[in-house]
Parts: structure tokens; sequence; C-alpha cells
């Protein structure tokens, strides 16, 4: 029913930090790197790469995405 409303769909999630987490629930990590590819609406896949990085004071976060 809402497939057409959907602007693009995840296929794959990578994360890469220096810290250890047990799980993706359990993921507050201030520095990350994250792989997305995802398909568009129109069937074409595309890959994003999304950087996080914070410098541990309250409120500062940094992200950059190519």
């Amino acid at each position: 029913m809402f497939e057409y409303g959907k602007p693009f769909e995840l296929r794959k999630i990578t994360v890469q930090t220096k810290e250890v987490a047990d799980s993706m629930n359990n993921l507050k990590l201030g520095n990350a790197v994250f792989y997305i590819t995802f398909r568009t609406r129109c069937g074409v896949v595309c890959k994003g790469i999304i950087r996080r990085t914070r410098d541990g004071r309250p409120e500062h976060l940094s992200l950059e995405a190519k």
C-alpha cells in the first residue's frame, strides 16, 4: 500500500568504530563511520559513507557525508 511513498530501501549498513560494542542496541559511540547501501525508488543501487565525530563536549557533533 505504501510502497510508492518510500524514497529508498536500505540494503546494508556496516559500522566501523575503534570502541567495542556488543550489538547495535548498545552502540553509544562518539566516533564512527557508517557504510550504507540503499536502493532508490527507481531501482538504482547507491552507496554512501557517513562519518560521525564527537569532541567530548556535550551537544558537539559533526557529520560528514559522501
